[in-house]
């Protein structure tokens, strides 16, 4: 699913909680949403859940590797990316079914490139200091819009560099730009 907002995301997750006779993770109120994580039901991972299940394990730019840089194109074509993910230079400007790249080690596809993916948490210009467990990102008080993670196949932007793991952003809870997509969990509390 595509070109839905940060708020569409969270209505599904609600209603396929509901409709699975699960505890729905929010209670919206627009920028005022607030989460469950104790809920059973589905909801957006956090940055930090995002990160983790894209890394599996990993250390480095992407699943499948470091980026590769033979050459100033280097930030544009990555050949450890087009294994694993949907981006400018292989997409042909527009979005595949899901699964036809290889997986990372925990068996999840498309987590680079493809469609970006909304992600709870507000966007800072940088993470909390000193080592946290589980965080849940900043307020909405201290944040300029919901974060986005993944890159996206979009011709005119998403470059190998902009789809590395680590990689972050936000826009607008409210956006729906083609490209932006969602990944649905569940809390194991």
């Amino acid at each position: 699913m595509e070109t839905v907002s940060w708020y569409d995301a969270v209505h599904f997750c609600n209603k396929l909680s509901e409709a699975e006779g699960l505890t729905k993770a929010y209670t919206e109120a627009g920028d005022a949403t607030t989460c469950n994580f104790n809920a059973n039901g589905y909801r957006l991972p956090t940055e930090a859940e995002w990160e983790y299940a894209c890394k599996a394990g990993t250390t480095t730019d992407f699943y499948s590797g470091d980026m590769v840089q033979p050459n100033s194109q280097a930030k544009y074509l990555d050949t450890n990316l087009d294994r694993i993910g949907w981006y400018a230079a292989n997409s042909g400007g527009t979005t595949h079914p899901v699964g036809q790249k290889q997986p990372n080690t925990f068996g999840l596809f498309d987590m680079s490139g493809n469609v970006d993916e909304w992600c709870w948490d507000w966007i800072s210009p940088s993470y909390s200091a000193g080592s946290v467990t589980d965080p849940t990102g900043p307020g909405a008080n201290q944040g300029s819009g919901r974060t986005c993670r993944g890159g996206s196949y979009d011709p005119l932007k998403y470059v190998a560099l902009w789809c590395r793991s680590a990689f972050r952003y936000g826009y607008l809870p409210s956006s729906t730009f083609d490209g932006i997509g969602f990944r649905v969990v569940r809390s194991q509390r």
